[in-house]
């Protein structure tokens, strides 16, 4: 058995069906030797093929109509996952990357700062010897938090201090 082929066709009252149309011959005679030549046919034997186009029960069946929101579902679902990947790449941008370029930029501004002041030593410390300046952070740290930041950002400045320091208490 072959199904046939459906028409769709609209009725006076508006309807969509699908209506059942037979194969033409010459589609009939093509599966009659597809099919001779699968089961492997010899007439010698008595062998017999009859293909038959037959409608498949569907010829009955109306076509759904298309509810108009189902477009609208469609269309969010399209721009839903891209919509997604957007506010992820956002998030990261703003949570991750942004944090971390502030940090690197605060850490350049503490070189240049660390490298004018050891270049204002410098040239201090050639005309005459002054006391140093633990004013390096922000008001409000304690005295240990400012040496505690000058030996992070300048061991060989800190390391010349605590010296100084011990020659005094002599």
């Amino acid at each position: 058995m072959v199904d046939g082929t459906y028409e769709r066709v609209v009725d006076e009252n508006g309807r969509t069906t699908l209506e059942y149309r037979p194969r033409a011959p010459e589609e009939m005679e093509y599966f009659e030797r597809l099919v001779r030549n699968a089961v492997g046919y010899n007439e010698e034997r008595g062998d017999q093929v009859e293909v038959v186009s037959m409608a498949f029960a569907l010829s009955a069946l109306e076509d759904p109509e298309v509810d108009p929101m189902e477009q609208w579902r469609e269309l969010a679902e399209w721009l839903a996952m891209p919509m997604v990947y957007l506010l992820i790449a956002l998030a990261v941008i703003l949570f991750v990357v942004r944090p971390f370029l502030r940090l690197l930029a605060a850490k350049d501004l503490e070189a240049k700062r660390a490298a004018q002041m050891a270049a204002a030593g410098a040239v201090a410390g050639a005309g005459e010897q002054e006391e140093e300046d633990l004013t390096l952070g922000p008001k409000g740290l304690t005295d240990q938090e400012r040496i505690y930041r000058l030996a992070q950002s300048d061991p060989d400045r800190a390391a010349d201090l605590v010296r100084r320091w011990l020659r005094e208490e002599i």
